[in-house]
């Protein structure tokens, strides 16, 4: 089943940077990227933190600072604020932006349709080949339920900025649809069909 995604995954990595003499540290700029949310209406909750890390940077010579950085994952799920986002954010000193995948908010909904779809398939599958012995498939005597495959489409290059001007909402990536596979196992009783001739 392919399925048109709904919901924008977004990476976002903002690093301490230097702003002439004064260096803008990590907490400063979370404050501007979550007013930033706030200014878009993207709860802040949809906003998560993925990892920090220190980096030891030169500033002069023989002297070093540590450079934090800190990465987060942002789900949209009204893609029609991705341009106001990327035009707000594009304002962050030292915030990078990158597309990390594509999820779909009615996945349990496709989960439910493909189990009955699964089902449906091997009592049929059963029935044709259990048919051709004179036999046809009983009660469920086991069922697995499998798995179930959602590939995240990412863009070819993961460094890839979201550009206003390039107009992300009518582009190609947003197009991409994501490929749901479910398998099922299920064991059936056999049943002998009785020949009514026989009678």
């Amino acid at each position: 089943m392919e399925v048109a995604p709904d919901i924008v995954l977004l990476k976002l990595i903002i690093r301490e940077t230097m702003d002439g003499r004064t260096k803008l540290k990590i907490d400063q700029l979370e404050a501007q990227l979550l007013k930033i949310l706030r200014k878009v209406q993207i709860p802040e909750e949809n906003l998560k933190v993925e990892k920090m890390a220190g980096i030891q940077e030169k500033i002069r010579r023989k002297q070093t600072d540590l450079m934090s950085s800190k990465s987060y994952l942002l789900k949209v799920t009204n893609l029609d604020k991705l341009d106001d986002l990327q035009y707000e954010l594009d304002k962050i000193a030292g915030l990078s932006m990158g597309l990390a995948g594509f999820e779909n908010s009615k996945l349990e909904e496709f989960k439910d349709e493909l189990y009955i779809k699964a089902m449906k398939n091997a009592k049929h599958k059963a029935t044709v080949l259990l048919g051709a012995l004179n036999q046809q498939p009983g009660n469920i005597l086991y069922v697995n339920e499998g798995y179930l495959n959602v590939p995240i489409y990412r863009t070819a290059s993961p460094q890839l900025l979201l550009k206003a001007e390039a107009g992300f909402s009518d582009n190609n990536v947003a197009m991409q649809e994501m490929d749901i596979k479910f398998e099922v196992r299920v064991r059936f009783e056999i049943l002998t069909i009785m020949d009514s001739q026989s009678h």
